[in-house]
């Protein structure tokens, strides 16, 4: 699925919900410390960002707004690494219960860079480990082989780059709970030798410490948007690598492509 360049599209949309987002009461980057979530569950949704207004709306007066250097949307830069065969995603496909995901995330408006380990514990809970990286590298070496040691079942020697992804989030935190929403557009993955782009997909991720009651969750019950998504890196490896394994992703990917291809048309 290749397609052109149209973050200037993906832009646009996100002009039409900047008057909904100054309306959200503002927290800093330190205030957001608060609900840092390095243990908790995650719930995805794919939606055309069609909805951002409606859903928006519907939930400004209980959440804040992430607020940085005056933004309210944000881009993101990420590098996923895996072995050569591949066996993180493979351990995804397949539905492993306890599995990672490796890579160097840019926090493009702070100039923050991190080494991030994602474990899904056969809980169903999402433990976050990171340390500071000067830069997204394209190998894992110095103290950064040390910390995949420690919080990972990955040796650096295992792994190689395998895809990079590009986005817009807007970030909000919940002001009744340990919650937190990111709203993520714009989507852009490449492997040095083919790009996809995702310019009308929004992918919705509420991260909470437990399952009480969430505003967000209702309002996506009632708008009839369900749950469920594929992650981004799996979501990119099915796109840019043509001999992976993809029959138990077939519904996500099918509805994902829907999504952007009515959009898009």
């Amino acid at each position: 699925m290749k397609r052109p360049n149209k973050f200037q599209q993906c832009r646009f949309t996100m002009k039409q919900v900047d008057d909904i987002l100054k309306r959200f009461e503002p927290v800093s980057l330190g205030e957001m410390d608060r609900v840092g979530l390095m243990n908790r569950t995650d719930t995805k949704f794919a939606f055309s960002s069609s909805h951002l207004s409606e859903i928006l709306q519907s939930i400004q007066s209980d959440y804040h707004i992430l607020v940085v250097d005056h933004a309210r949307v944000h881009k993101y830069d990420s590098l996923y690494f895996d072995t050569t065969d591949f066996r993180m995603y493979t351990d995804h496909h397949a539905g492993k219960a306890s599995r990672y995901k490796i890579r160097a995330r840019k926090y493009v408006d702070t100039n923050h860079c991190f080494l991030e380990i994602k474990f899904k514990n056969n809980k169903g809970r999402t433990i976050k480990s990171r340390m500071p990286l000067p830069e997204i590298e394209q190998a894992l070496q110095g103290s950064g082989t040390t910390f995949l040691s420690k919080n990972s079942a990955f040796r650096a020697s295992e792994l190689e780059p395998k895809l990079y992804s590009s986005f817009f989030r807007i970030t909000l935190i919940s002001k009744h709970a340990e919650e937190r929403i990111t709203i993520d557009t714009g989507l852009q993955f490449k492997n040095g030798v083919s790009e996809v782009n995702l310019p009308q997909l929004a992918i919705l991720e509420v991260k909470r410490a437990d399952f009480r009651p969430s505003a967000i969750m209702q309002v996506m019950k009632h708008i009839k948007i369900r749950e469920g998504a594929i992650s981004k890196y799996c979501f990119g490896v099915t796109q840019l690598y043509n001999h992976v394994k993809k029959n138990n992703f077939k519904p996500e990917i099918l509805a994902i492509n829907k999504i952007n291809d009515e959009t898009t048309a």
